[in-house]
């Protein structure tokens, strides 16, 4: 069994707005960091809480101090990772067809700027819905070829994915008639990092009670991708809405993570902000 636990650093990148469900964060909630040169990028969420909100590039310096924001593209909730040492992160546009939603998975290069549309081998674009393929996914980088875990348990689903194309291929076997992907309580946050004392990629995800009860927990996953871990929670400073969303190593090999921090659904929320981490294993 891993142990891990949770060490609040700071709160950085808070935001509001003056109603529910009809203003707009400006800013963005669920923002999100990885290092990078001599500060960090990442992403956020800005918008109503809506399927019209959009995915904000933003720049912190080195002190977690906030320096600027630029609109990329339409999409949700981002996750942002290093893929070949250069800042990336997953979304995905949702939109709604005759009451069901359906949603366009989308990498960006937060430093080119490139949005990258996702095409799923075996998945039509009239299956790319909330019940066939979900969200939260899990980025997860081996031997410089990107990964995305869709679901730990009850199964594990995994993709390869080329962003030169943006063909996804299942690694895992993939029931073309199944009508969903079965998922848990204990939902994807962060992606993974090796970390080679547990021989092991780890990352932190969140586990829903409810729409205003997110608990992080840890999660693993063996070097050849066959065993899964899931723990118990973590304990964050915060008894709210705690959603992972990147994870991090610094220079000395530390691991952090930021998670996002909401008192109440976001739809219904007027504030937010994020928290960063330091994830300490025994």
């Amino acid at each position: 069994m891993i142990n891990a636990k949770l060490t609040h650093i700071l709160d950085f990148h808070h935001c509001s707005r003056p109603q529910p469900k009809t203003s707009k964060f400006e800013i963005g909630l669920f923002a999100n960091l990885v290092p990078y040169k001599d500060g960090y990028v990442g992403a956020s969420r800005c918008g109503a809480i809506d399927f019209n909100d959009k995915i904000n590039i933003i720049n912190y310096d080195s002190k977690f101090k906030y320096i600027d924001n630029t609109e990329i593209t339409k999409g949700e909730d981002p996750r942002c990772f290093l893929y070949k040492d250069i800042p990336h992160a997953l979304t995905w546009s949702p939109k709604n067809i005759s009451s069901v939603t359906y949603f366009t998975y989308k990498v960006i290069n937060l430093i080119t700027k490139e949005v990258v549309e996702l095409n799923i081998d075996n998945v039509s674009n009239e299956e790319m819905h909330w019940q066939k393929l979900g969200k939260n996914w899990m980025p997860i980088v081996k031997d410089d070829i990107l990964y995305f875990i869709i679901t730990l348990e009850p199964d594990l689903n995994i993709l390869k994915c080329n962003l030169d194309s943006g063909k996804c291929e299942w690694v895992t076997e993939y029931d073309t008639e199944k009508d969903n992907i079965p998922v848990t309580i204990s939902r994807g946050g962060t992606p993974f990092l090796f970390n080679k004392k547990l021989e092991s990629y780890i990352g932190i995800g969140h586990r829903t009670y409810d729409g205003n009860h997110h608990s992080p927990y840890l999660y693993t996953i063996s070097k050849d991708f066959k065993n899964v871990y899931v723990g118990e929670d973590l304990k964050s400073k915060y008894n709210a809405i705690n959603d992972p969303l990147s994870i991090f190593q610094d220079v000395d090999g530390e691991f952090y993570c930021c998670i996002a921090v909401l008192n109440q659904a976001s739809r219904s929320s007027t504030s937010g902000f994020t928290s960063l981490y330091k994830i300490e294993f025994n």
